[in-house]
C-alpha cells in the first residue's frame, strides 16, 4: 500500500512517520514549507531520539518529499491508498483543496491526525462530494518536539499507539498494527480534549503566569498541582455525568495524563504549549467546552474559570489577534469577576492571584 503524509512537521515525521517506518513503510511527504522540503530532500533522513533514552535512537530515511505546489505532490496523492494529514486544524482547507485537485480515482482512505475538534468532519465539508474518499480521524497522545540545534531531528515519547475512528473506516481491516480501532471515537476524542488538553492548558498558562520556561517544571509546581488536581476532579465529574463514563476508568485516564505531564524527561517548553491562545479559547475547545458542559449539569468549574483567565492574560500579553475580541464578545459573561476596566492585564492578573490563593 502507498502511504502519503501531508504535513512533515513534528507530529507528521516525528510520530506518524516513525510509526510507519517501524512497520517497514516509507511514506511520501508533502509539506507547505519550501525550506523544510528542501532540507529533507537534501539530507534524505532524520533521527528520532526518545526522551530519557527510553529507546534506541532511530535514523529514518526520506524516500520522497514534495512541496504542496509541486505537480508531483498531486500525483503522489492520486497514487495513494492511505493519506495521513497532520498540518494543524487551520490548514485543513488548503489540504482539502490539494486532495480535490489531485482527483484520486480509487477508494482512498484519509486519516486526520490533529489536536482539534472534528477535523475529519471539517475536511469532509471541504472535499464535498468526493465519493471515492473515506475520511476518518485519529487521536494524538504522543509529544514530539524538534531536537535543540536541529531543524529536522525529533525528540519524542516512546509511544506506539494511534487510536482511530474504526466506524468511519469500517471497510479497512489491513492497517498497520499501531492503529488502534475505536468503536466510539468521538467520545475518546472528547475525553482527550477535555482531560489531556485542558490539563495541558492549565500547566502552560499558569506556568507562564508564574514565569516558568519548562513545561514539566510547571507541572510539578505545588500550587499548579493543586489547581491541576481540582481541574481533574471537575472534568472527571463532568465527563462521567454527561456521558456515563465509569468514574474509575476516567480517573485512571486523568492520572495517566498527569504522569505524562510531570515526566521531567519530556523536555518541552511552556511557550510551545501556550501559543495560539485564541484557538484554545473557542467554545468547543479544551477550556470552554468542559466549562459550558459543567454549567449545563450544574457542576463546579472554578479551576476551569481560572485557567481561562490565565489563557486570556497570556493572549493579551502576547498581543495575539482575536483574544481581545473573544474576551469582549463573551468570555466576560462566563467570568464576571473579570468585568471592570475592560479586562485589563492588571484586572485579570489580580483575579488569577486571588483564585490561586483560594483553590
Amino acid at each position: 500500500m502507498n502511504y502519503t503524509m501531508i504535513g512533515a512537521g513534528k507530529t507528521g515525521r516525528g510520530f506518524l512517520g516513525r510509526l510507519l517506518f517501524e512497520q517497514g513503510i516509507l511514506p511520501t511527504y508533502i509539506d507547505a514549507s519550501k525550506a523544510l522540503v528542501n532540507e529533507l530532500e537534501a539530507q534524505k533522513r532524520y533521527t528520532v531520539e526518545f526522551f530519557g533514552q527510553e529507546r534506541q535512537t532511530l535514523s529514518i530515511p526520506v524516500q520522497q518529499v514534495f512541496h504542496t505546489e509541486d505537480p508531483r505532490a498531486k500525483q503522489a496523492i492520486a497514487d495513494s491508498d492511505v493519506i495521513l494529514v497532520s498540518v494543524g486544524a487551520g490548514n485543513l482547507e488548503a489540504v482539502g483543496r490539494l486532495i480535490k485537485s489531485a482527483s484520486p480515482s480509487k477508494n482512498l482512505l484519509v486519516i486526520t491526525a490533529e489536536n482539534a475538534i472534528d477535523p475529519a468532519k471539517k475536511l469532509e465539508q471541504i472535499l464535498g462530494e468526493q465519493i471515492t474518499l473515506t475520511v476518518t480521524e485519529a487521536a494524538i497522545f504522543c509529544s514530539t518536539i524538534e531536537k535543540p540545534g536541529s531543524s529536522l531531528d525529533i525528540l519524542s515519547e516512546a509511544y506506539d499507539r494511534l487510536p482511530y475512528d474504526a466506524v468511519k473506516a469500517s471497510s479497512y481491516n489491513n492497517l498497520p498494527k499501531f492503529f488502534i480501532a475505536e468503536g466510539n471515537f468521538p467520545l475518546l476524542l472528547t475525553r482527550k480534549i477535555f482531560t489531556y488538553n485542558a490539563a495541558s492548558a492549565a500547566i502552560a498558562y499558569l506556568g507562564a503566569h508564574k514565569g516558568y520556561t519548562w513545561y514539566a517544571d510547571a507541572a510539578n509546581d505545588p500550587v499548579i498541582v493543586r489547581v491541576l488536581d481540582q481541574l481533574y476532579r471537575e472534568v472527571n465529574a463532568v465527563l462521567c455525568t454527561a456521558y456515563g463514563i465509569d468514574p474509575g476508568e476516567q480517573e485512571a485516564f486523568a492520572l495517566a495524563s498527569k504522569a505524562k505531564f510531570q515526566n521531567r524527561n519530556i523536555r518541552d517548553s511552556i511557550e510551545r504549549n501556550a501559543r495560539d491562545a485564541a484557538r484554545k479559547l473557542a467554545a468547543d475547545e479544551r477550556l470552554l467546552g468542559p466549562l459550558l458542559l459543567a454549567k449545563k449539569h450544574g457542576l463546579p468549574a472554578a479551576s476551569l474559570a481560572l485557567v481561562i483567565a490565565a489563557a486570556i492574560l497570556y493572549g493579551l500579553e502576547k498581543k495575539e489577534e482575536k483574544v481581545t475580541e473573544a474576551y469582549r464578545q463573551g468570555l466576560e459573561v462566563l467570568l464576571p469577576a473579570l468585568k471592570g476596566d475592560e479586562g485589563t492585564l492588571k484586572t485579570i492578573a489580580g483575579f488569577i492571584e486571588t483564585k490561586l490563593g483560594v483553590l
